[in-house]
C-alpha cells in the first residue's frame, strides 16, 4: 500500500520565507517619500535595486516593496524604522 505523502505536507509553509534585517541606502523627497536604492546584505555585499514591481503602504509606518535585485524577485519591507528583506 502506497502512502500519499502530500497529505503530510503543510502547503502553506513550503514557500515560507524568513525576513532578514538589512541596511538600505535611499532617497527621501521633501514630502517624506522614501525610495530605496541599494540593499546592504548581512555579509556586507551591496545590491542595487533594479526595478520596483509594486509599492504598497501597509498601515502606519509600514511599506511593502516588491522589487527585482540581480534578476530575482523579492520583497523589501519597511516596518517602523526597520528594513527587512525576504530570504529564501
Amino acid at each position: 500500500m502506497e502512502t500519499d505523502y502530500m497529505n503530510f505536507v503543510d502547503i502553506k509553509n513550503i514557500e515560507k520565507k524568513q525576513k532578514t534585517p538589512v541596511e538600505v541606502v535611499l532617497t527621501c523627497n521633501i514630502s517624506g517619500k522614501m525610495t530605496p536604492l541599494f540593499i546592504k546584505w548581512k555579509s556586507g555585499c551591496i545590491y542595487k535595486i533594479d526595478k520596483f514591481m509594486d509599492i504598497k503602504p501597509k498601515g502606519a509606518n509600514k511599506i511593502l516593496y516588491k522589487i527585482i535585485v540581480n534578476n530575482k524577485k523579492t520583497t523589501l519591507y519597511y516596518d517602523n524604522k526597520v528594513w527587512l528583506v525576504d530570504e529564501k
